[in-house]
């Protein structure tokens, strides 16, 4: 398995230290998820529907912690928290194999190869891990630098859902992408 902390260099020439959530990153974890997806067009889900506790966000956390093909990792500068992703492994056994990638940082922190910082340490993980096989995502067709990035870290493409996100009286097509570890 990888070793956690490690510490990037961006192209801005900030260090970022990738490291495992815990239960005490709750509050922060919390407000830094409120303001990317408030800021981000390509996370799927309104501002207005984030509002965990922090004890509900302290049990979500413990969830990756307590399951050995799920992985929870944050992104610090500074002391701060900007940006996180994690692996949801399913919780059937005939899946197990499996787990769902999750993504995203603050506005300020994309464009700096902090996204391929955090998927490269997270695939490394999946890799060492003895029960995961697949990752897998899904990711707005008009996210071509989200796409991209997956692409360049050997995703391929599995199908389009066409009008499978609706906001703000807009559909969005969606791209299935999975990739072996």
């Amino acid at each position: 398995m990888p070793s956690f902390p490690s510490q990037v260099t961006l192209k801005n020439g900030s260090i970022i230290t990738i490291r495992l959530a815990t239960i005490g990153d709750a509050p922060e974890l919390i407000d830094t998820v409120s303001r990317y997806i408030a800021d981000s067009p390509y996370i799927p889900m309104l501002p207005s529907e984030f509002h965990p506790t922090v004890e509900e966000e302290e049990v979500w956390i413990r969830s990756f912690l307590d399951k050995a093909n799920s992985l929870l990792l944050v992104a610090e500068h500074d002391g701060r928290i900007v940006g996180n992703i994690d692996l949801t492994g399913s919780p059937r056994a005939i899946m197990a194999h499996t787990a769902m990638v999750g993504m995203g940082m603050l506005k300020e922190w994309r464009g700096l190869g902090l996204g391929a910082a955090l998927l490269k340490a997270a695939i490394q993980w999946a890799t060492d891990n003895p029960i995961l096989e697949i990752l897998w995502l899904q990711v707005y067709t008009a996210n071509a630098a989200g796409m991209a990035l997956y692409r360049g870290h050997g995703f391929v493409d599995h199908g389009v859902i066409p009008r499978y996100f609706q906001h703000e009286g807009q559909c969005h097509d969606c791209l299935t992408m999975s990739r072996q570890v």
